[in-house]
């Protein structure tokens, strides 16, 4: 199952903790708007802190592997709005996700 993470900061501490394998995400929309390496930099130190502390060093590999993969959007640094929550649940490997997850199309 390909799934669509909704927020940068849950979808990489899910990754984290080994809810969610990095192999099965085919992109992650997220509301971030780091239009430069330093802004980016200051992004990713932040959530090391923040949301990704059980393991910022694996943290900051997974989300330096999706931005260089293309597969990290910020669709803000292009006026638009990022893709939102869904309520709809999504189940995977017999676990049901949280919000932030949407079952690719």
């Amino acid at each position: 199952m390909q799934l669509v993470g909704l927020s940068l900061s849950f979808c990489i501490a899910d990754m984290i903790v080994g809810t969610v394998a990095p192999e099965d995400v085919r992109f992650i929309s997220t509301g971030t708007k780091a239009g430069t390496p330093e802004h980016w930099a200051q992004v990713l130190d932040d959530y090391c802190e923040i949301y990704w502390s059980k393991d910022p060093t694996k943290a900051r590999e997974l989300a330096e592997f999706f931005m260089n993969e293309g597969r990290l959007l910020q669709p803000r640094l292009e006026d638009q709005q990022p893709i939102r929550y869904v309520l709809e649940p999504v189940q995977y490997k017999g676990a049901w996700l949280g919000t932030h997850w949407k079952a690719a199309a």
